[in-house]
């Protein structure tokens, strides 16, 4: 199959072949390396992250690992959280910080790696690298770096792009596809807002004859997409029947909603915000002369993608919209102020802007990659520019508080049987891990 991506054809970069791995797996180690370096701290003198303590950790640590597994929490399953922890938990008290954060580097690192497969060869060898490069070196994601508790929204993208690949050959692909299915679809919300647009790729396959789509969802051409159709239709039922059932209330705070702030928000924090430092996030919100025609213009770019791209470009932007829209409309930024205008600091709410900057970089790639070879040339040149002058400002991301996790695990250790500590964690204000003291 011929990519629709494609920048190799100068032989400047070659294709990777389609039975070749070894790109993949050097893709993993680098990711691995680069995500590692923009935080070593989060290794080297590991802290744990808010809820990944509170809640994940105490429970598995104090209940035992299976217990809480398949527990809802705020509303639905959030299984990589409870896996991840319940890994944790097995392993020295020293280590679970560690060990928590380890994990939470591979799930950003399988992304990369699964992005340079030959599932992936829809996309050109060049856009691959520029794509990845963004992904490795994007601001904004000190709140997310690189915990369990936000690793549900690199899943969701995962899960994104599992949907979009070529169908896969052989049972360890199979497999693959169904743990990660499993796994991100039980892991938050977002599986719910997929959906529609995983319905889409079956009508475009099947010339949007609704009744020829749905018997190919259905009764798929081979066992493998019948088996993934159907487990996908019940995790999302799950998801849905846990978020009517357990829901919890959001924050009661107002949104704080305009027309002003919602194009500040798409602007800074998106369309021009995927690119910048934390600083000038708060400079350009307070431009809203420039917000309004860059959101315009930039939602101009995004039909273009939509009309041009097919369902696999449609499957990330209808995603993306979604979930952010849903963000935007019930956020858990505070509890006793507006919150959206809070979102003018580019630390608060950066978990909400993940997906949505990555998909929109995404489709400034598909954009140039339609161009002509010289143009192509000129703009991922320019493109590739502004994502390293970025990451010269933002490579780093800023250690999260020392809290002496150590010395409380002596403490712990000095504990008579039965009795409870507590831990103060990241990011501080009362976030501490309860633990009891268990017979050694």
């Amino acid at each position: 199959m011929q990519p629709l991506l494609r920048l190799d054809k100068l032989g400047i970069v070659r294709t990777i072949s389609n039975n070749n791995y070894t790109a993949a797996t050097m893709a993993f180690f680098v990711a691995f390396l680069i995500l590692f370096l923009r935080r070593p701290e989060a290794l080297l003198n590991a802290q744990f992250w808010a809820e990944d303590a509170t809640i994940w950790f105490t429970q598995a640590f104090n209940q035992g690992f299976f217990s809480p597994l398949f527990s809802p929490q705020d509303g639905y399953f959030q299984t990589i959280s409870r896996l991840t922890m319940g890994i944790a938990s097995l392993f020295p008290l020293e280590m679970a910080p560690f060990v928590s954060n380890f994990i939470g580097l591979i799930i950003r690192s399988l992304p990369v790696c699964f992005l340079f497969t030959p599932r992936m060869g829809w996309v050109g060898t060049k856009e691959k690298l520029v794509i990845s490069a963004y992904y490795l070196l994007m601001p904004g994601i000190w709140e997310v770096h690189p915990n369990i508790t936000n690793a549900h929204w690199y899943l969701s993208l995962y899960l994104c792009m599992v949907i979009a690949a070529n169908i896969p050959n052989g049972l360890l692909a199979k497999s693959h596809d169904m743990i990660v299915l499993i796994i991100a679809g039980l892991s938050g919300p977002f599986i719910v807002f997929i959906a529609p647009f995983y319905g889409l790729k079956y009508l475009a396959e099947s010339n949007y004859n609704l009744i020829k789509a749905a018997k190919e969802f259905l009764m798929g051409s081979t066992t493998y997409r019948t088996i993934f159709n159907l487990l996908f239709v019940a995790i999302c039922l799950i998801q849905i029947f846990s978020i009517f059932l357990y829901a919890s209330g959001r924050s009661p705070a107002p949104l704080g909603l305009s027309p002003e702030v919602l194009f500040n928000i798409l602007s800074a924090r998106i369309f021009l915000g995927s690119f910048l430092p934390h600083e000038a996030i708060h400079h350009i919100w307070q431009m809203p002369w420039l917000n309004l025609p860059a959101t315009l213009l930039s939602c101009g770019l995004l039909s273009y993608v939509l009309i041009k791209g097919g369902w696999r470009m449609a499957i990330f932007i209808g995603f993306a919209a979604l979930m952010i829209g849903f963000a935007l409309a019930k956020p858990q930024i505070t509890v006793d102020q507006a919150q959206l205008p809070l979102l003018i600091n580019s630390h608060v709410g950066g978990r909400y802007f993940i997906v949505t900057n990555i998909v929109w970089v995404g489709c400034l790639v598909f954009i140039i990659s339609r161009q002509r070879p010289l143009l192509k040339n000129i703009f991922y040149s320019a493109l590739l520019c502004v994502i390293v002058v970025s990451s010269y400002y933002t490579f780093s991301v800023d250690n999260l508080q020392d809290f002496e996790y150590q010395k409380y695990v002596e403490q712990y250790h000095d504990l008579p049987e039965g009795e409870t500590i507590e831990i103060p964690v990241n990011p501080g204000g009362g976030w501490a891990v309860t633990l009891t003291k268990k017979a050694e």
